[in-house]
Formats: structure tokens, sequence, C-alpha cells
């Protein structure tokens, strides 16, 4: 497998998606901002999986791009960080309330706080970055770096709530 191609074309438009969505669940009302959370948590979901998840057959996982010794230090990292809790909570409530037609549905997701989320994911994303190696960076993935660093920067600004308003 290509690390560096597979980095620049499904990690960076996962990371892109994500973003996207954020920007337009904050900007819009009704049903497009619930499609648009709808696209947030499925692509956050996406991402966790990426990270967090052991290798399974026919996916990629952060293990596939990392050596041993980057792999050990970012799970040590995500743990000084309190993020492996949050990985496998969120996939479940995803799948659960969310990504399959379950009795659960009903419930939504629209209860979540979805800020706390959308910004401890772009958390594990810049840790992961952060110990990726400079011979697999791309622009793009440079680019995607420079967009959570932004969105990052806004939450300390931003003190505004995110609902749903249906």
């Amino acid at each position: 497998m290509n690390k560096k191609m597979y980095l620049q074309k499904h990690f960076v438009y996962e990371v892109k998606m994500l973003i996207k969505a954020k920007e337009k669940f904050v900007s819009t009302e009704g049903w497009d901002q619930i499609v648009a959370v709808e696209s947030l948590l499925l692509h956050g979901r996406n991402i966790i999986e990426f990270l967090f998840y052991g290798k399974k057959t026919n996916y990629v996982r952060v293990e596939n791009i990392l050596n041993k010794n980057k792999h050990k230090k970012l799970k040590e990292k995500f743990s000084e960080n309190h993020l492996e809790c949050f990985a496998n909570d969120y996939s479940d409530k995803v799948n659960i309330y969310l990504s399959h037609m379950s009795i659960k549905r009903d419930e939504r997701s629209l209860k979540w706080d979805i800020k706390e989320k959308y910004y401890n994911i772009l958390n594990a994303i810049q840790i992961f970055l952060q110990i990726l190696s400079e011979n697999i960076m791309t622009n793009e993935v440079v680019k995607i770096n420079n967009m959570i660093q932004k969105e990052l920067k806004e939450k300390s600004k931003s003190q505004k709530t995110w609902e749903i308003s249906t």
C-alpha cells in the first residue's frame, strides 16, 4: 500500500468532509442542519476508526501507516489526552443511534454535545499528524493540518453552543 497516496486521497477527504460538515452545521437550520450533523458524525466515525481501531481485512488503519514505535507513541499520546474512551464510546453511539436502522435510532444524535466531539476528533487528528513522518506528509496533508490549527484556534474564541434547530 502506498501510504502517501492513502493519506493524500482518503484521510484528507475524511478530514475535509468533517470540517465542511461542521461549517454547514453551524450555518444552517432544520433539515439542512440535520444532514450536516449526520455527515459530521459519520466522517468523524471514519476518522476515529482509522486512528483507534486495530487492523482489519480490507481496511486501512493507522497501524498500516505508522511504524511500531510511532504507533506506540500515538497510543500513549491518545491515552494521555483521554481520547481512547471517547473514541470507543463515539463509534459505538454513531453505529447504534445513527448509521444503522436500529430501535435506538429514534433517540437520535441530536442531543449529543457535538461541539465537544468535533474538537476531540480534531485533537486526535492533530496528535496523529504531529507523529506522522515527514517523508509521507504531502502538501494536502499539510493543508489539512493548517485547517485543523485554525479550527482549534476558533474553538478558544467561540463560547457559542452548537444546537440543533428543528
